[in-house]
């Protein structure tokens, strides 16, 4: 079809509309990488979770582009060794707060 001509069959205009959908996959696809990206820098949720939540509600065409799991998540921990900002270990966590509770009962 010659550039600027109108389409004038069904398979014309939708061969006019695959590079439109290519693009807004693409764009999704962006969009939800970095909003894992975002969220392992900001939040400390778990990987596991972050993946989780950033998958909801993305149609097949996206879920089919996206890296498997196994890469999204390795992408959670670079992002966060990379900002210094590990997921945090509640159960290193709690040991810590009782031995402020029992340092600072012994005080007095």
């Amino acid at each position: 079809m010659p550039v600027g001509a109108h389409p004038t069959t069904v398979l014309e205009i939708l061969l006019q509309c695959v590079p439109l959908v290519f693009q807004a996959v693409q764009f999704t696809y962006l969009l939800t990488i970095n909003k894992v990206k975002e969220q392992a820098a900001t939040t400390t949720e778990s990987t596991h979770n972050i993946v989780a939540t950033s998958s909801i509600g993305i149609g097949a065409a996206i879920a089919g582009q996206l890296p498997v799991i196994s890469n999204i998540k390795q992408t959670v921990r670079r992002v966060r060794h990379k900002n210094q900002m590990p997921l945090l270990n509640l159960a290193s966590l709690s040991i810590f707060l009782y031995l402020f509770i029992y340092l600072n009962s012994t005080i007095y």
